[in-house]
C-alpha cells in the first residue's frame, strides 16, 4: 500500500475517479489507510486476493470517487496505534 497511498487518496478525493491497482501489498501493518478511508465512506474494493511466494498477501484494489466525512481514529488499527501509524 505505501507506494500506492497517494493513488488511493487522489482517486477517493477527484471527481469521476476510477482507478484499479494489481498486485498492491496488503498485510494488516500496511493496510490501514483502507481501512481509515473506508470509514470516512471511500469506496474501495479488494479483488483477487492471493499470498505470494514469499508470504506476503496481495490483492487486487478498485477505488472510486466518494464524498468522505471526518473520522476520529480511535487506535484501532495495527498493534494499538492508530492505524496510520506503520508499525
Amino acid at each position: 500500500i505505501s507506494s500506492a497511498a497517494f493513488f488511493i487518496v487522489a482517486a477517493t478525493l477527484v471527481p469521476e475517479s476510477h482507478l484499479f491497482l494489481r498486485g498492491v501489498g496488503v498485510n494488516p501493518g500496511r493496510a490501514g489507510l483502507l481501512t481509515v478511508l473506508e470509514r470516512m465512506g471511500a469506496r474501495i474494493g479488494l479483488f483477487n486476493r492471493r499470498t505470494t511466494a514469499a508470504g506476503e498477501p496481495i490483492a487486487d484494489i478498485e477505488v472510486r470517487h466518494a464524498e468522505l466525512v471526518g473520522h476520529r481514529p480511535d487506535g484501532s488499527g495495527t498493534s494499538g496505534r492508530p492505524a496510520w501509524v506503520a508499525p
